[in-house]
């Protein structure tokens, strides 16, 4: 080697060695063996004429009577079973594999000859497009293990590759080096490991030297948030006799507001995990301690601050904007955002939104945490406005204001205050209109009586169908009052349903009949043939040849409900459909549900088992009909 390359070559390792203490958490490979790892038998080829085993190569860390340590080149590290399954006849057969190592053993590997491999290949095909540049971390890698064994040569060629490998995979644009960018993908490791870590329970000392790493790449993608982390770890190093300290059952025997700054001081150990497409309730229902006692209700710290309500708002307020990490990760299903830890703040913002009912960001539809959007102070501001004026008066004129923003956490919390007294003033708000009316009509049905027929009588008349259905099945469970079934009618006449009707959120759960998530119409249906009155069948009958099969099978369906002899001659019609096989199971289950049949109808059975039901319902209805006890109603004259 001429004298001019062999001082660039020794500049160029002394570089690799300066690069190298920059991952000081990569563990040293000098004393470790290259090695494969026989895991045992995974099956046999097609003809079964071969055994197949499972493999994995990778540093050796430990090795004991009973298992193997092994870490890959993606730096996972690995605990490996010595006790493989393996063949009933292995002994027979193992000649059969001179070139393999026994199962639950290891083969040492020359490393060189996987370095050379390494150069040798373009180690990000295949791979995703979002993964590739991540993938350039694997000839860095051993660049640097390279170094550690003294192949200084191979170690320049792979941290070349490198280099090459994020050239050619870079953006337009870019203005990082190649160099940059390798040490964004191993931050990006190291990230994704202190996040995982933290879920998992490890020391606040183990973590703090995770981010100590990230931060030392110097990376603009990650310095920041890792020097920000480290700081908030070093604060939990520090001494503290104060809340943190407590147990459970002494911060319970503290007054509320103390209580509740207890509880958020330990936040930063809440863990769980949570992925969605809106701002899921990750950190209060997701979220766990492990340390509450048998027999104590298992609340989180998190829930234990909600279960205080108003009097934990201030405490809450303040700390909206903590930056400190908890254990909870995080990712945004909708945005594919990268994996996160939630901070206090984030926490403390579903918090705030649980116990005051609204949400102080400036977009409260947006799917994701507020730290994604980076206004955690302006939340904090916004939420010390509100609360200038809230702590002013008490807690139920606040809900009555919010009736229209959030009309079913209101109702809630009315409820709770003084049932009787506060359902006129919901219906009033119901009858203002705006988004949340049904809503809150759902959410005030059970407590509606007779006494407020006047305001449901004026919800009739509202353009919204689904009031009008909801406020006429009200009237008539509370009054017996079928005026407004009666309108019911005539917009069903009017509407001219096909099957594809405008959806209707889940009933109250007062109805008898509740159906999640069906169309106005099939609700109206439903009603109708509850209600024993000749308008009702007027109304139900022309529906039955209308043409449509879903909305004829909804009214045979809903037949069951009345025992009404006019519905159920229309329906024992159907039983003899030879057209639609929809309206003929249809008329089968109501007909049997109606008139007590001692077995029912399957829609899974075959033709022929369906066929026998059939015939044996229609002996049932011959024998029975006149004994049943229906309802005197028929046909009004038109």
């Amino acid at each position: 080697m001429r004298v001019g390359h062999q001082i660039l070559f020794l500049a160029q390792v002394a570089d690799l060695r300066v690069r190298r203490q920059r991952l000081a958490t990569v563990p040293g490979v000098a004393g470790s063996d290259w090695v494969r790892f026989n895991e045992g038998l995974r099956g046999s080829n097609p003809d079964g004429t071969r055994w197949i085993f499972g493999y994995r190569t990778g540093w050796l860390l430990w090795k004991a009577d009973l298992t193997v340590v092994l870490m890959d080149d993606d730096l996972e590290i690995r605990l490996e079973s010595r006790q493989p399954l393996v063949p009933y006849d292995w002994q027979q057969v193992r000649k059969s594999y001179p070139d393999d190592c026994e199962p639950g053993e290891v083969e040492v590997l020359d490393y060189s000859k996987k370095c050379l491999e390494v150069v040798g290949t373009r180690p990000w095909e295949g791979i995703s497009e979002r993964g590739r540049f991540e993938h350039a971390m694997i000839p860095a890698l051993h660049a640097f293990w390279a170094s550690d064994r003294g192949l200084n040569r191979l170690s320049v060629a792979l941290w070349g590759l490198a280099e090459r490998t994020v050239q050619e995979l870079s953006v337009t644009g870019d203005p990082r080096t190649a160099e940059e960018r390798v040490f964004t993908g191993f931050a990006g490791f190291w990230r994704s490991q202190a996040i995982y870590d933290a879920f998992l329970g490890k020391s606040i000392v183990h973590l703090r030297k995770l981010w100590q790493t990230i931060a030392s790449l110097e990376t603009e993608e990650f310095s920041a948030e890792a020097a920000e982390i480290v700081a908030a770890y070093e604060c939990r190093l520090l001494p503290n006799p104060g809340a943190r300290s407590l147990r459970p059952s002494a911060i319970r025997k503290l007054p509320r507001v103390q209580q509740s700054a207890a509880w958020i001081a330990r936040l930063a150990d809440l863990r769980g995990w949570g992925a969605g497409w809106t701002c899921a309730p990750t950190a209060v229902e997701a979220g766990r301690f492990d340390w509450e006692p048998e027999g104590h209700p298992r609340r989180n710290a998190a829930q234990e601050v909600v279960s205080l309500g108003w009097d934990a708002l201030p405490a809450v307020i303040q700390a909206l904007d903590d930056p400190a990490p908890t254990r909870i990760m995080w990712r945004n299903s909708q945005s594919g955002s990268k994996l996160q830890l939630l901070r206090i703040g984030d926490v403390c913002f579903e918090i705030f939104s649980k116990i005051a009912g609204w949400d102080p960001r400036t977009r409260p539809s947006t799917a994701n945490y507020p730290h994604a959007l980076g206004d955690l102070a302006d939340m904090k501001r916004k939420a010390m406005e509100w609360w200038k004026s809230a702590r002013l008066r008490p807690p139920e004129e606040h809900w009555i204001m919010l009736l229209a923003r959030n009309p079913v956490f209101a109702a809630e919390r009315l409820f709770a205050i003084d049932r009787e007294r506060f359902v006129p003033e919901m219906l009033r708000a119901v009858e203002a209109g705006g988004p949340g009316a049904f809503a809150l009509l759902e959410a005030v049905a059970p407590a509606v009586t007779a006494e407020h027929g006047g305001i449901l009588q004026r919800l009739i008349g509202k353009e919204d169908p689904c009031l009008v259905v909801v406020s006429a099945r009200l009237l008539w469970e509370r009054s017996a009052d079928d005026s407004g079934a009666r309108e019911v009618a005539r917009r069903l006449a009017t509407a001219g349903w096909t099957g594809k009707g405008s959806e209707m959120p889940l009933l109250p759960n007062s109805f008898p009949n509740p159906l999640c998530r069906a169309p106005w119409e099939k609700c109206a249906i439903w009603l109708l043939a509850e209600i024993p009155r000749g308008f009702a069948l007027n109304a139900l009958f022309p529906l039955l040849d209308g043409g449509s099969e879903v909305v004829a099978a909804c009214v045979i369906l809903s037949a069951r409900q009345t025992p009404c002899r006019a519905l159920a001659e229309r329906v024992v019609g159907f039983l003899d459909d030879t057209v639609s096989t929809r309206r003929r199971d249809a008329a089968a289950e109501s007909l049997s549900r109606l008139l007590g049949f001692p077995r029912s109808f399957d829609a899974r059975d075959t033709e022929s088992e369906k066929d026998e039901f059939i015939r044996e319902l229609k002996d049932w209805w011959d024998r029975t009909k006149d004994s049943h006890a229906w309802a005197d109603v028929v046909p009004e004259p038109e």
